[in-house]
């Protein structure tokens, strides 16, 4: 019977993010907290980098692990884990690993990552990742996508971002469907990097509407930041804190659902040196 109901359940997730599997999930504690408005997010040094545009704004080395039980059920574990390396002045690279589901039908993506300041204030990257589906006695399928991004400094403090989802993939098989195409642009807005404001819009090509994002960061000094978030389809709200501890931050994030209750996010990065990017 549960197993039924955690099928069941997988559907409608699913189907709420993708017409495929693989679409943009509530990830690290500090995506869920900004309302997943991820595409101009300039401010928050690489923390938050779907955007791979994003991460040649960074300058800190750091590794980064987070872990969530979505509804409350064992069977829809998040693993994720992440890695940003910025190797020089406005270069940086990184990875990624996300694991989603159980050993009934889980998800899994790496992905590698690089991003080049063109000039002080724009930047470009693109991500490179290989997607595993694995469903219990039915086997397993891979393919691969490419997500390519930019992202400006337009004022001193208001950042831009445009990103571009799946603009090349496979399918998992010959005659099978490729992964869904989308495109998100956003807008990030700070306020003496004490209130920082972002406002996403997104286009999925196999939906009609638009899908809006909006996420408030509120930095308390050097030890904590608290954040809020909304998005729609569905209408979800979230809110969540990072703890800085020395060279560890540790986080928590919950996020609504109008039907199946809360998701929880934690996650716990830590600080390997101090970078070149700008």
């Amino acid at each position: 019977m549960r197993q039924i109901t955690v099928a069941i359940i997988i559907c409608l997730f699913c189907a709420e993010y993708a017409c495929s599997a693989f679409e943009d999930k509530p990830g690290s504690p500090e995506e869920v907290y900004s309302g997943m408005a991820y595409c101009a997010n300039i401010f928050a040094g690489s923390k938050i980098a779907k955007n791979p545009a994003v991460c040649a704004f960074g300058q800190e080395w750091y590794i980064d692990a987070g872990h969530s039980e979505l509804f409350g059920l064992k069977e829809l574990e998040n693993k994720n884990l992440r890695v940003m390396m910025p190797f020089g002045e406005g270069f940086a690279a990184g990875f990624n690993f996300e694991s989603f589901g159980s050993n009934l039908y889980r998800e899994q993506t790496a992905g590698l990552s690089a991003a080049a300041m063109i000039d002080e204030n724009v930047s470009i990257g693109v991500r490179v990742k290989n997607n595993i589906l694995k469903i219990r006695d039915y086997g397993s399928a891979s393919f691969y996508s490419v997500d390519a991004g930019v992202a400006a400094r337009i004022l001193q403090k208001v950042s831009a971002g445009f990103c571009a989802g799946n603009i090349i993939g496979q399918a998992f098989s010959d005659d099978g469907e490729k992964p869904s195409k989308s495109f998100r642009a956003g807008i990030g807005i700070d306020s003496n990097r004490v209130s920082i404001l972002f406002v996403d819009v997104e286009k999925r090509l196999y939906e009609k509407r638009l899908n809006y994002y909006f996420g408030h960061h509120f930095q308390i000094g050097n030890t904590a930041v608290v954040g809020t978030g909304y998005l729609t389809n569905p209408v979800r709200c979230s809110a969540g804190v990072s703890l800085v501890f020395g060279r560890m931050a540790v986080s928590y994030a919950f996020i609504t659902h109008p039907y199946l209750g809360l998701e929880h996010h934690f996650g716990v990065s830590y600080l390997l040196k101090k970078g070149f990017a700008k």
